[in-house]
């Protein structure tokens, strides 16, 4: 794996109120508090991670990686990594072949308790694309960890455009507004390894449950998926186009603007 792989910097996008979205840059998970969605001001994980594939060219090619017990990093997405940056918001870009790549971005916007993950294709290809994407759920207070169980429940049922996810009863439901089809396949990803818990000497392995796969063809369109705790605020509204992500990036984009005084966009980064 490629030096960005192994990157341990680590990003953050508070939302203002008390939760916050958080990870490696490599997008390892080492801290039980790296997760994508909180409720309760910040004090309960809903969603700790994804799992990430495209399907190219009769090839499956992983996006994400993590690490298991013993110490052993699967699938190899880290190969594929060649960019990070994160202004305005954390955005990746990995590569698939000499003139293709697929950027992906991270943000939880302004004042909402809501987070936003995004995918496009860069470049142009004759090929059918396909991203797969599994979200990883707990619903376990921040300090904890969770271990396979049979109290999970992996209900998930649609709620008009939203697909509604609830891991236990006593837990907020997770609400979801996407562009993908979604298809219902249960699984526990057992013995992830957080590895700055071992070194202090703490419990440092977790399950997580996956209810199922997004899926989207990325041939000319973006895929979108933005999660947030049911009863909470949804920034797309009722939509689920491109054109509500589009317009929901622009003013997220025109909040942070007097923050920072550089930007720069991944379709400016030329794949050699």
């Amino acid at each position: 794996m490629n030096d960005l792989a192994h990157s341990t910097d680590e990003w953050m996008e508070p939302g203002g109120l008390g939760g916050f979205a958080t990870r490696t840059a490599s997008g390892n998970r080492t801290r039980r508090y790296h997760s994508l969605l909180l409720a309760d001001a910040g004090r309960l994980v809903l969603v700790n991670g994804f799992d990430a594939q495209v399907e190219f060219d009769d090839e499956t090619r992983p996006l994400t990686s993590h690490r298991y017990v013993p110490d052993v990093i699967s699938p190899d997405g880290g190969l594929r990594f060649i960019k990070f940056e994160s202004t305005p918001w954390p955005r990746w870009l990995f590569q698939l072949t000499d003139r293709l790549a697929v950027e992906q971005e991270i943000f939880v916007p302004r004042g909402s308790s809501s987070v936003v993950l995004a995918w496009k294709l860069i470049g142009h290809t004759n090929e059918r694309v396909k991203l797969k994407v599994r979200l990883f759920f707990s619903g376990r207070d921040s300090h904890s960890l969770q271990r396979e169980n049979d109290d999970f429940s992996f209900e998930s049922y649609s709620q008009g455009e939203h697909l509604i996810f609830r891991s236990y009863p006593s837990v907020q439901a997770v609400v979801a507004q996407t562009n993908a089809f979604f298809l219902r396949d249960p699984v526990w990803y057992r013995n992830f390894l957080y590895r700055e818990e071992e070194t202090q000497g703490l419990d440092s392995t977790e399950d997580l449950a996956s209810a199922g796969i997004f899926g989207w063809d990325l041939n000319g369109h973006s895929a979108v998926l933005a999660l947030g705790a049911q009863g909470g605020d949804r920034r797309l509204g009722d939509g689920t186009t491109e054109a509500d992500f589009a317009r929901l990036r622009s003013v997220e984009f025109n909040l942070r603007r007097p923050e920072h005084a550089r930007s720069s966009d991944f379709e400016t980064h030329k794949i050699e």
